[in-house]
């Protein structure tokens, strides 16, 4: 066989590529490099674990946040000066208040007149200097404002910096220093140092009580809170430019989470011993454990087996509890003697004192009547008058004080028998006949609570609900929204695919009644998302109308088919598809519609108003929900006033019980405060809806890692399994005047299902929520403390990978990151082969943390060989 060296010449150099790339570099770490040399906001795993530990464990970095630290000091007899202990005052018109307070006895009072407009200097307080180190860090504070305008309100403007609030940053030698910093989603820099974003697009405020408002310069996931690399201190700054009153208390400044990898932020966990109470998701909002109780003895039958006692008559939900209780206690039995066992776990309605004295297990499911089971103490004759303050989805779990192996489970309604036992069924012994006996007394924060369900598969095969539904709901998820997404081109053909997802949905919820269903359905998802109008062909624009009555029977033909199915409440959808004439300006696109309506908003109030007559007429207890074009504060801002017309010309003419989908200051808002609320509730005028899209942001950056190219680093503080999020200002989970949250993310994946878990806890107990305890409590419950260790292990390593292919293709430090990459990929290896063995009945999972691997290790593939290619180039041209 006779070779040719000019074929093979690239197949050499790709090696030699190779060689080049994965060589060790020469140079050594310099070990005398002083603290903080090299360590960047860019990349906040590059400083030091112990450094960043100690940063965070100082928690709030402000000295007397509160202002409750000073003194009076009497100038005169006419003038009173303050010294305010870490602060510094700025201006005259500043004052030491006792008579508007958030907390304690004294707040800061800031007040600019009419007349001051020629004042050019900063009046305000600044904190002392506090010392930092790069990286991310929270900032919140409380404020109450009183007839604030923009200091040009002559002149027509928005308030822009009225509200005058920084973190003034400043290097070694305190000198101040700018606070430019790129930001990727804008594509240009931005000053990060201004703060108070959340003001900055009104007109004007008339008052605003007392509010907690995160402080911020944009709604950017990837750099909001970072500070320049050159910073060694901050201050804090509160001031007016504008005219009016201003006060502020309890301010708050730290090191926030998002500096430390998933690994790092759970190791505490690793380290500690959680009972199963302590495990339980969602987390109850009272409870404290008893001795456990032993049910069964293997090999014996010493004790007579767990009994199930429920009313004559119980309603869906209560049997479906009992369902529930007795499908986990066969679950034990089976798993010890074999499938083939038959556990003789009894369902019965009958109340027979002989089986709560033989000792063994007996759970009293929903009987709220004052029974003889009910009777044993006077505790026990208290639950049902206790259960009237939990709300009707509230529920207590009781071990009786006279015979502890029976437990009541009362809920102050069927649903709140079924919570009952979604609770409880977490307290047993996955691998003992153990049932660990606790009191807990438990409500939800948030009444409504919801998650988002495809009618229609992703591929060809069916879908098989049931394990959705039934999953959800365990996790006392009350709403299943019926997606529109996967069907969004039905207004050209007929979807048999949809009609049938709708029916097998509406069949499988009624077995239990557990979840309320609403059926989303926007007429402009046929069109490209933000597409522009002068992009559209007329026939397209032609397919669905407004002033079209064809149009609008096809969309009651849909939304009839939701309601034969069970459907109580119908969503009508106009977001995200609706044609643009510039970006954030919605309008009629076709040429029938701009003939018949004046506007956009007289178009939408007329479906609505023809929508609810007509589903009113067909059923009264059927509601209508609406999902605006203009749907979070940023696509306000957009519109350039378009939005605010919107709004006014529409709110008022709505009807009344018609509620608004809201996902907060952005599309996806990592950060919701009451400011942000005001805002847009002043606008729509009715109650609001929160809709999340927040646990999309992290899958949507991977997705177009353009944004990441600057700062790739940032990527190893990520987390396949990223738990909800959300930062709300205290003391609030969502605002008054919202009672619903829906989760817009599909549960299409196995681990979207696992992180959809976290959102269920906090909707439930917003209060206790910890984001990383919530998903460490997932994971060990589902697969083990040793199987978890090994899925952050493989996070950590695949985040590394990530980050380092994208540096990769930028010509930075190309054989460091060679090196790094072959080595995490290595730990991603051992760390699946491990997961084999340790999550055996969990392969769906386990394929898709596989398939990544597998696309990361084709992406660096392909790196290599472009590399290798430019070498060929280089030599060939010699």
């Amino acid at each position: 066989m006779i070779y040719s060296s000019a074929a093979h010449k690239p197949l050499i150099i790709f090696t030699l590529a190779l060689l080049m790339l994965s060589f060790p570099q020469c140079r050594k770490e310099d070990s005398t490099a002083p603290v903080g040399q090299g360590w960047t906001s860019a990349d906040p795993v590059s400083i030091p674990l112990r450094h960043r530990l100690l940063q965070a464990e100082r928690e709030n970095l402000v000295k007397n946040p509160s202002f409750e630290q000073g003194r009076l000091i009497n100038l005169d007899s006419n003038t009173v000066s303050y010294n305010v202990t870490g602060w510094k005052w700025l201006g005259e018109n500043v004052t030491w208040s006792t008579a508007e307070v958030r907390s304690g006895s004294y707040a800061i009072k800031i007040h600019r007149s009419q007349d001051d407009k020629t004042i050019t200097r900063r009046i305000g307080i600044a904190s002392d200097f506090i010392r930092v180190i790069p990286g991310n860090y929270d900032f919140s504070f409380w404020i109450r404002l009183l007839d604030i305008y923009p200091s040009q309100e002559r002149k027509g403007i928005r308030m822009y910096d009225a509200v005058d609030i920084r973190v003034l940053f400043y290097d070694k030698n305190r000198l101040l220093i700018n606070g430019n910093i790129y930001n990727p989603s804008r594509q240009a820099i931005i000053d990060q140092s201004f703060k108070a974003l959340p003001f900055s697009n009104f007109w004007h405020i008339d008052s605003l009580g007392w509010v907690s408002v995160i402080g911020r310069t944009t709604h950017d996931f990837l750099t909001e809170g970072d500070i320049p690399d050159e910073a060694k201190f901050v201050k804090l700054f509160f001031g007016l430019k504008g005219t009016g009153t201003m006060w502020i208390d309890d301010v708050d400044f730290r090191y926030s989470r998002r500096n430390f990898t998933a690994m790092e932020r759970t190791g505490r966990m690793f380290d500690s011993t959680f009972t199963k109470l302590e495990l339980i998701i969602p987390k109850p909002k009272q409870a404290h454990s008893h001795e456990p109780f032993t049910y069964h003895i293997p090999g014996t039958d010493t004790i007579p087996m767990p009994v199930i006692i429920i009313p004559g008559r119980p309603e869906k939900q209560t049997r479906a509890a009992a369902s529930l209780l007795k499908e986990k206690l066969d679950s034990m039995f089976i798993r010890h003697y074999g499938k083939d066992s038959l556990p003789g776990v009894r369902i019965t309605s009958y109340q027979s004192p002989r089986e709560i004295e033989n000792g063994g297990l007996v759970f009293n499911i929903g009987n709220r009547s004052h029974s003889d089971i009910m009777r044993h103490s006077d505790e026990n004759q208290n639950l049902a008058n206790e259960n009237q303050n939990l709300g009707p989805q509230g529920y207590i779990i009781q071990p009786d004080s006279l015979h502890p192996n029976l437990v009541h489970l009362s809920g102050t309604s069927p649903v709140g028998d079924y919570y009952a036992a979604a609770t409880a069924v977490q307290l047993f012994d996955d691998s003992l006949f153990i049932y660990h006996q606790s009191s807990i007394s438990d409500h939800p924060d948030i009444p409504e609570r919801a998650f988002l369900i495809s009618p229609v598969a992703a591929a060809s095969n069916p879908i098989d609900y049931s394990p959705y539904l039934s999953e959800m709901a365990g996790l006392k998820l009350n709403w299943a929204y019926l997606d529109f997404y996967r069907s969004r081109t039905f207004w050209h053909q007929e979807s048999a695919a949809y009609r049938n997802g709708l029916k097998t949905i509406g069949r499988e919820n009624r077995v239990a009644e557990m979840l309320n269903l609403a059926q989303m359905v926007n007429p402009y998802a046929f069109f490209p998302k933000n597409s522009m109008l002068d992009s559209l062909d007329s026939d397209v624009r032609d397919r669905w109308m407004h002033s079209g009555s064809s149009s609008r029977a096809k969309l009651r033909q849909y939304y009839s088919a939701g309601m034969e199915a069970g459907v109580s409440t119908l969503v009508l959808c106009t977001h995200d598809y609706l044609p643009q004439s510039f970006p954030g300006n919605y309008v009629l696109y076709a040429e029938r519609d701009e003939d018949t309506y004046i506007n956009l908003q007289e178009a939408h109030l007329e479906l609505i108003r023809s929508l609810y007559s007509w589903s009113r007429a067909r059923n009264p207890k059927v509601k209508l929900e609406f999902i605006p074009p203009w749907y979070s504060n940023d696509k306000l801002d957009l519109s350039r006033g378009q939005a605010e017309q919107y709004y006014r010309d529409l709110s008022s003419k709505l009807p009344d019980d018609l509620r608004i989908m809201w996902s907060g200051p952005a599309r996806q808002s990592s950060g919701i405060d009451e400011a942000d609320f005001y805002r847009f509730h002043e606008l729509a005028g009715r109650e609001l809806i929160l809709l999340d899209n927040s646990m999309n942001t992290i899958p949507e950056i991977l997705e177009d890692t353009t944004i990441l190219k600057h700062q790739p680093m940032k990527l190893r503080t990520f987390n396949l399994f990223d738990p909800f999020s959300v930062q709300f200002s205290a003391p609030f989970s969502l605002p008054e005047g919202t009672g619903k949250m829906l989760i817009n993310s599909s549960l299409s994946s196995e681990i979207m299902k696992i992180r959809m878990v976290t959102a269920a806890d906090f909707m439930w107990n917003s209060e206790s929520y910890d984001p990383d305890m919530s998903i460490w409590k997932v994971l060990v419950s589902r697969f083990g403390i040793s199987a978890t260790r090994e899925l952050y292990r493989f996070n950590d390593a695949y985040f590394t990978v990530f980050a380092s292919v994208i540096g990769l293709k930028q010509d930075k430090e190309k054989q460091r990151l060679v090196k790094q990459i072959r080595q995490q990929l290595e730990e991603m290896t051992e760390s699946l082969e491990n997961l084999d063995k340790l999550m055996p009945r969990n392969p769906g999972l386990l394929n898709e943390l596989k398939s990544l691997k597998q696309s990361m290790e084709s992406t660096y593939e392909k790196e290599v060989q472009a590399v290798a290619r430019q070498i060929v180039a280089a030599v060939d041209s010699m």
